[in-house]
This record gives C-alpha cells, sequence and structure tokens, in this order.
C-alpha cells in the first residue's frame, strides 16, 4: 500500500559497519540569489533541495526587510577533493502575511537529493523523487563532522522506495541521530532496516538536517533548536550485494535513447571516460550484457535479449556514472 511521505515520520536511528558502494561528493554547486531588496546569495548542490530556499523565498516576498539568511554552504576542502555539503541552523525573521505565519527564531535546515515541498500554511512537508538506482542496497555510509549548541542534534536519513507504479513507498529506512561534535571527518555506515521485503528499491532518497525538523512546526518551542548547530556531509555511498560502485551523480555523461527499444541502444558520450562501457541489467541486478563504448556515437545490440525492462549503467574503472532504465 502506497504511503504519503511526510518528511516528519522517518526519524529513526541505527549505526553498522560495512564496505560502501555508491558516492555523492558535492563537486557541483549551484549558486543564486533570492530578493530584490539585501539580496541573500544561496548555493545548493546540484540535484539537492535546501529548505533555506523556502524561508529565504517566502521571508523576502513577504518581509522584504526581514533578516534572512542562507543555511546550505560548499565547506572547504571536502573530505575527499574540494567540497563537502554543510548544513547550518540559522535565526530568521517573521514571515507573516494572511494566513502563513513563521516567528522570528532559529530554524533548522533540511537538505536533500529530492523536491521538498514546504506547507508553511498548515504546517508539514513532503518530498518526492531522489537518485535511481539499479539493485537493492544493504547499508549507505558517509563522513560526517558535526557541531551541536545546547544540546541539539543533527539527523540523517536515507530512504528506499519504490515509486515503480507512480506513488512512492517506503520500502527501507536506514538513518542516525548525533548528538556529539564531531572535529574531524568520521565514517558512519548505516544499514537499511526493510519494512517491506516483497519490494524492490527504485530510489534512494537522503535527508540532511541540522535539527529537529518538528522545530518547523512548533511555534511554543517544545522541538527548539540553536543558531550554530551545523552539521558537514561528504562521499555519500551505498552498499550493493553485488558489489558494484554506484555514482550519485547529477551530471550527464551521456545521451542515451530510445527509451523503447527494438533491436539497436544509442549511446552518445558526451565526457571523455577512460576504458568505459554501458552494462545493462535485469531488474533484479543479474548482468546480461556488457559493452565497450568510443569517445562519441555507439550503437549497442540488443535483439538477443528478451523482452522485457532493463537498467543500464555508464561504467569507467568500476565506477557507475549514469545510470537508466528502457523497454524492450
Amino acid at each position: 500500500m502506497k504511503k504519503s511521505l511526510l518528511l516528519v515520520a522517518v526519524l529513526l536511528g541505527f549505526v553498522f559497519n560495512s564496505n560502501a558502494q555508491v558516492v555523492e561528493d558535492f563537486e557541483s554547486w549551484n549558486p543564486y540569489s533570492i530578493g530584490l531588496i539585501g539580496a541573500v546569495q544561496m548555493t545548493e548542490p546540484t540535484g539537492w533541495t535546501g529548505s533555506d530556499s523556502f524561508i529565504v523565498g517566502y521571508g523576502k516576498l513577504l518581509n522584504p526587510l526581514g533578516a534572512f539568511q542562507a543555511q546550505v554552504f560548499q565547506d572547504n576542502p571536502g573530505q575527499a577533493g574540494t567540497g563537502a555539503l554543510r548544513v547550518a541552523t540559522k535565526f530568521q525573521a517573521a514571515i507573516n502575511a494572511g494566513t502563513v505565519s513563521l516567528p522570528a527564531k532559529d530554524y533548522p535546515c533540511i537538505c536533500t537529493n529530492s523536491q521538498i515541498t514546504l506547507d508553511v500554511i498548515n504546517g508539514g512537508f513532503s518530498q518526492s523523487g531522489g537518485t535511481s538506482i539499479f539493485a537493492t542496497p544493504v547499508a549507505t555510509s558517509m563522513y560526517v563532522k558535526n557541531t551541536t549548541v545546547m544540546g541539539d542534534s543533527t539527523f540523517i536519513t536515507a530512504l528506499l522506495i519504490d515509486n515503480s507504479d507512480g506513488g512512492d513507498s517506503i520500502i527501507a529506512v536506514a538513518d542516525t541521530t548525533l548528538s556529539a561534535n564531531i572535529n574531524a571527518y568520521t565514517k558512519l555506515t548505516l544499514p537499511f532496516t526493510y519494512l517491506i521485503n516483497n519490494m524492490t528499491g527504485t530510489l534512494v532518497r537522503y535527508t540532511i538536517s541540522s535539527g529537529n525538523p518538528l522545530a518547523f512546526l512548533d511555534s511554543t518551542n517544545t522541538f527548539s533548536v540553536h543558531s550554530g548547530t551545523e552539521i558537514i556531509v561528504d562521499n555519500i555511498d551505498l552498499d550493493f550485494p553485488s558489489g558494484i560502485r554506484q555514482l550519485i551523480n547529477a551530471k550527464q555523461v551521456a545521451k542515451v535513447y530510445p527509451t523503447i527499444v527494438s533491436d539497436v541502444l544509442y549511446v552518445d558520450l558526451i565526457d571523455n571516460l577512460k576504458e568505459a562501457r554501458v552494462d545493462i541489467y535485469c531488474l533484479n541486478g543479474q548482468l546480461v550484457s556488457s559493452n565497450p563504448v568510443k569517445v562519441k556515437n555507439n550503437t549497442i545490440d540488443i535483439s538477443k535479449l528478451p523482452s522485457g525492462s532493463y537498467i543500464y549503467g555508464i561504467k569507467s574503472q568500476d565506477v557507475i556514472y549514469q545510470t537508466g532504465k528502457f523497454v524492450k
């Protein structure tokens, strides 16, 4: 049975040690600004959304002279590479207009590799989308630094989603609550706890929060947070039983078409990848075809594959840079 996903319903906690196999390295970012009077400079990782964009956006529209500030930052250096995701709790001015009423106070920030819908009128969050996956993961890991103020906690949540019929079902959860300060990058590994065993995940959805998201919904400060609490995350990985390493990367490295294939799949590489190939998998994760590809235009003969749905992975040096689906 399909379930509506409210962000406030997924705050569980598990920790486990394993070897990870999917990476988000936060090297690609999109800067932008909000507001005409005292514009706020913002940034988000490519493919990710921060709740601060909604707060600042509503704030500058309804209270243009109010003090609003960004809460998602690129932290340098990262655990490996030049960037990491930093999510911080900050003070935001009041937003009051008609039925929209948010008091001036400290707000946690939520950053996710999906789309957030923030209902400031009725109080609530919903999410859609995520990163496509080709097999069933057993765990996720990431490198983390953490700073808490006055007893705050930060949160990391990964949801495994089945949206194969157009609706969202949570079939597994891996997450943790961090209350202690972590001054140097430390690897955390979280197992997926499966809630439904007869479904296959199609998406993974991460949520990084600098405080209890319930503080958004509470005007009495029952769930209070404090400015200065922040969490820094880099190199998010997934473990697949097959041992394949899939890169969570919003950057497209090839044009792959058509989505409904008779005999030939076309792959036009955009980036120059060393020893690139296109691996094709059944929906159960079994490799059925592996094809070396050139720098530019390529054709892959799939005439011998049975009719059905398949997942492709564009791979170089054991890293899958792009995945997608097609039907034969």
